[in-house]
């Protein structure tokens, strides 16, 4: 994590990670108002936040599809809300979003992972457009952790050409943002 320590010191910054439900308004807001009483900015915002519950979309529930979006959808339009309410301006905001959002086929069982990640794709072209230092990373499926580390899904999705990293190719990609 080279450029990133580099990045804490240079800036005198530190990192926390914050667990919190982003779906909740109250909770977002409580979490910024305790970034900006404690640290009065903000340099930097990492939005990892996503669950996906596979299976077919005709047997999903209305609820089930909200449940699925909600990380995505509602979680950034919060985060964009509350940094602008509070006057925060990070250098930076990335996103995790996934190939499912743009290979064809790849979101099948998942589609409403798909929609999510796809509304956050096109949310972060908005705010580059309006100025803001806005990435989303769209990953594939991660070998060890992560929501398709399943051994039986990453064979079909390496037999459809879509192979896995690891965890180390993970963390020195996100290291060359």
């Amino acid at each position: 994590m080279g450029r990133v320590k580099n990045y804490v010191v240079k800036n005198n910054s530190s990192i926390e990670l914050i667990k919190t439900d982003i779906t909740q308004s109250n909770e977002v807001k409580n979490l910024f108002t305790k970034i900006k009483e404690k640290y009065k900015k903000i340099d930097g915002v990492i939005h990892g936040a996503g669950i996906v519950s596979p299976g077919i979309f005709e047997n999903k529930s209305l609820l089930d599809f909200k449940r699925v979006i909600a990380p995505k959808v509602e979680g950034i339009k919060l985060i964009d809300k509350y940094l602008t309410d509070y006057e925060l301006t990070p250098d930076f905001i990335i996103s995790f979003s996934s190939l499912s959002s743009t290979v064809q086929g790849l979101s099948r069982g998942i589609s409403d992972y798909g929609t999510g990640n796809f509304f956050l794709d096109q949310y972060a072209k908005l705010m580059r457009n309006q100025g803001k230092n806005f990435s989303v990373i769209n990953w594939g499926p991660w070998e060890e952790k992560g929501m398709a580390s399943n051994p039986l899904l990453l064979k079909k999705l390496a037999e459809d050409g879509i192979n896995s990293i690891t965890l180390l190719e993970g963390c020195n990609s996100f290291e060359k943002l």
